[in-house]
């Protein structure tokens, strides 16, 4: 039923103005609402992959008209367009990035809320889980919204809860009842409101089990097929089976690097030549796999380092070492010290290296610069660190 509602929307969102055939609307919307309902809950790349290849595979068996066979993966092909469509008729804050994450939740969050459809969007820290919220918050607006599409549909009010392991279920239901108070209002008559749980994994540990209550919203039972509000989980780990097969699952497969260049060049814009954010999205890829510590650093810090890298690295190209590794430094530092040590190698990392692993495998490329950077890394201090802040 998920899927069939998600097929009816896309249809009627595709004859609005498209020049396409009937039947390269429908065929699209069928992929659309495959893609919301199975596709974006496999949690990896290789399973996606596989997805998509059998998918092809039944639409040629099918006999459908040719769907762009030139390509190495049509279907990824047609959605991936479909969901850049959404994007480039919204306004994004400067500096966003379009890349995989945003687009696919965007994408998946805006045919579940305006369906009224429960959806569950799972990723580490960084994969723009608020960010895409964000963004529809700020072109969903009705009547206001900056582009002219968006203002064939309703505004969305969203009501958020910051989910925590002191969270109970009297909170939980107080916020629900507030957005029927919303609905019952003037103002909620052309809205859509929207249950926005921030860290809805955190409030699942919680002693109180407090999303026992969760049931009854996220499926009211007949005469309705889904509630009368739309309802948003963000996590950065999945939730148990019983709450994740009452909505949409979108789980967020880490990042490739062709993706963490694309942020990074948002973010840093033409200060910064393409090699270097090419090296670094590379090397980051690499630690993210291997850090002794799981996850003790992820997206934020890579893109912390790009801003620190952005906002100050110096015009004198001799003075580049040196500031790169106080970027790194600065941004991938702080590891325990019963966890620090040296990498699998015959290569002896330096005292500078294990404080701060990412320099190890920095290492290759950073030799370009010299000993400088080495010289100054080893001469930084956590307190000059601190100082720097307070300037």
């Amino acid at each position: 039923s998920r899927a069939g509602s998600k097929y009816s929307y896309t249809n009627a969102r595709g004859a609005r103005g498209d020049q396409r055939s009937e039947e390269d609307i429908r065929r699209r919307a069928v992929l659309n609402a495959l893609a919301v309902s199975y596709h974006c809950r496999l949690p990896e790349r290789k399973l996606r992959n596989w997805y998509r290849q059998k998918v092809h595979e039944v639409l040629l068996q099918a006999r459908h008209a040719a769907l762009y066979t030139d390509k190495d993966d049509p279907v990824g092909y047609l959605l991936h367009n479909e969901m850049w469509e959404y994007l480039e008729h919204m306004t994004l804050p400067p500096g966003t990035a379009k890349n995989e994450s945003l687009l696919e939740n965007v994408f998946v969050m805006m045919v579940c809320i305006l369906n009224k459809i429960p959806v569950f969007v799972v990723g580490k820290p960084g994969t723009s889980k608020s960010l895409a919220l964000r963004v529809i918050n700020m072109n969903l607006r009705g009547p206001d919204s900056p582009h002219e599409l968006w203002r064939r549909e309703p505004q969305v009010h969203i009501i958020s809860y910051q989910g925590s392991e002191v969270s109970t279920s009297e909170g939980i239901e107080h916020v629900f009842k507030r957005g029927e108070q919303y609905l019952a209002s003037t103002q909620g008559r052309d809205a859509i409101v929207l249950i926005h749980f921030d860290e809805i994994g955190l409030a699942e540990a919680s002693p109180n089990n407090p999303l026992k209550v969760l049931h009854a919203y996220l499926e009211p039972g007949y005469p309705k097929d889904r509630p009368d509000y739309a309802v948003v989980g963000l996590s950065n780990f999945p939730l148990d089976a019983a709450k994740m097969n009452r909505g949409i699952a979108l789980v967020r497969p880490p990042p490739q690097w062709k993706e963490l260049v694309k942020t990074l060049k948002a973010i840093c814009g033409k200060s910064i030549k393409d090699q270097l954010l090419d090296n670094l999205a590379r090397c980051y890829e690499d630690y993210y796999t291997k850090q002794r510590v799981p996850d003790f650093h992820g997206l934020r810090d890579f893109y912390a380092l790009a801003r620190t890298l952005s906002a100050g690295l110096p015009s004198a190209k001799q003075e580049h070492g040196g500031f790169i590794f106080r970027a790194i430094c600065r941004n991938f530092g702080g590891l325990p010290q019963q966890k620090q040590g040296r990498q699998q190698s015959n290569q002896q990392p330096t005292a500078a290296e294990q404080r701060c692993p990412f320099l190890w495998f920095a290492r290759p490329f950073l030799r370009e610069f010299g000993n400088q950077g080495k010289y100054a890394h080893e001469h930084t201090q956590v307190i000059d660190l601190l100082s720097e802040n307070l300037r």
